[in-house]
């Protein structure tokens, strides 16, 4: 097809080039013969290099397209009680103190007892990224429920997978630097990616009372360590070593 498509357009510039040659108006001034050769060829090669439309449509096959990500959704606004059991399962016990959750009980609930929004498809306590994923979301619908404030700080997970239960552990921080003791979220899911247990230590407000003057011992960690925690929570800075298990 392209070859045909070609040949026309080659014997139509043909034509076009002896009828310019026996006519053409007196104030236009006609191309040197290497110039017009070269257009030919050019016109020439671009039609011989067109896609064919067919073949193309054929080629084309939408289910194997790669589609542009759908843009990050922005963190949801923490649920109230009612829309969080409504959420993950209404018969987990709530255990509370100082008007915060500290606990969250679904060891009695078996999975004939969850809805199927209730649960989690293709979950698998094992993979490392299914259960980070569900906790952190499961932390973001607590924060208001739990006492987290926005701009309270949580370092990296503690990831333990298993073959039943996963359990995903975030350790509340300042300017990254972690909390000790206490100030801790444990989240254990089942099977499902439902609730098992969920524990919670954080300190809602901290003050920090000192700085860091010292240089650090080697095969330590800084954390900020709790001497007091009513009625304020005050932290100082410390070095953690731990030498043969005694820390």
């Amino acid at each position: 097809m392209n070859q045909k498509l070609a040949l026309i357009i080659f014997a139509f510039a043909f034509v076009v080039a002896i009828v310019a040659g026996f006519y053409s108006p007196s104030e236009e001034v006609k191309p040197a013969p290497a110039e017009f050769r070269a257009k030919l060829r050019e016109t020439i090669n671009r039609s011989s290099k067109a896609p064919n439309p067919a073949k193309s449509s054929e080629a084309r096959n939408p289910s194997t397209e790669v589609k542009a990500p759908h843009p990050s959704a922005t963190p949801s606004e923490p649920l109230n009680r009612e829309s969080f059991l409504n959420k993950y399962g209404e018969k987990i016990g709530v255990v509370a103190t100082g008007g915060r959750v500290i606990r969250l009980e679904g060891t009695g609930v078996r999975g004939d007892d969850l809805a199927p929004h209730q649960k989690v498809k293709s979950f698998r306590p094992s993979h490392t990224g299914d259960l980070v994923a569900r906790a952190r979301e499961i932390l973001d619908d607590a924060r208001a429920l739990l006492g987290i404030s926005a701009g309270m700080e949580f370092g990296e997970p503690l990831v333990t997978p298993g073959e039943s239960t996963g359990q995903v552990t975030f350790n509340q921080s300042r300017g990254g630097v972690p909390i000790f003791p206490g100030g801790t979220v444990t989240i254990l899911m089942g099977p499902d990616g439902e609730i098992r247990t969920l524990d919670s230590s954080i300190y809602p407000g901290a003050e920090i009372v000192n700085a860091l003057v010292l240089p650090q011992p080697e095969a330590s960690r800084t954390i900020l360590y709790v001497t007091e925690a009513e009625p304020r929570t005050i932290l100082h800075y410390a070095y953690e070593t731990i030498k043969k298990g005694i820390q």
